[in-house]
């Protein structure tokens, strides 16, 4: 579906039946995918939609408001019901949205912070050998990279640790586990790129052999104690 054909959509029975409600942007990206119904390949249009009042049915990621809702929550926040606070000096704020309290309903706890610490900056330095194709950053290095990359180290422990706090997400820590990006998917992104380059330059099929591929070890037997 086309943003134009969105569009047409909002507001009407058809549009409401199938959830489409809001308003599509004009700018979109088209993929191809393949239709094995219809045994081709098939356009797949992908666009932001402004204050959709219904939730996907099949969503990434869980949601549980709107886009309308969180719209409406930003441009009014003193009528969404949601008690909060407004910052207005740096010794004041006005409490919003606690009409409903009263006496010993009320408890506010403000955590006034003396210290302006931003987190320790990283940076990670190892010499190598110019020009020598055979030489590899150590271990450490590698492993850090590699974890900050796939977002988790080889236990399985999400890295960098959601529970710790953001100014201390990220650096060269393994404990706490820290990681190099603050978005690794564009971290992937250069580095499948540059893969692609230098595939794209250098014939492999047929150069490299795949032997070890279907290498095994014998299975072990009750005479062989293992």
């Amino acid at each position: 579906m086309t943003p134009t054909e969105w569009n047409t959509l909002t507001g009407t029975q058809e549009g409401v039946s199938a959830t489409i409600t809001g308003t599509a942007s004009e700018n979109f990206t088209v993929a191809q995918r393949y239709d094995s119904r219809l045994d081709t390949f098939v356009n797949v249009y992908y666009f932001w939609v402004r204050d959709r009042a219904s939730i996907p049915a099949n969503p990434v990621v869980n949601r549980k408001n709107t886009t309308a809702f969180v719209a409406n929550t930003i441009r009014n926040p003193q009528n969404s019901g949601i008690k909060h606070y407004s910052v207005t000096d740096t010794n004041k704020l006005i409490i919003n949205g606690v009409n409903d309290l009263s006496n010993s309903d009320i408890i506010l706890n403000v955590d006034i912070r003396t210290t302006a610490f931003d987190g320790d900056a990283h940076s990670v330095w190892k010499l190598v050998r110019e020009g020598d194709p055979d030489y590899r950053p150590g271990h450490q290095v590698e492993s850090r990279w590699w974890d900050s990359l796939c977002g988790k180290n080889t236990t399985g422990d999400m890295v960098p640790d959601v529970e710790l706090p953001f100014n201390q997400k990220y650096g060269n820590s393994v404990r706490p586990r820290q990681s190099w990006y603050v978005d690794r998917f564009s971290a992937l992104k250069e580095i499948i790129d540059y893969a692609n380059s230098v595939l794209k330059k250098n014939q492999l099929v047929g150069q490299i052999g795949l032997t070890n591929l279907d290498a095994k070890e014998p299975e072990p037997t009750s005479a062989s104690g293992l």
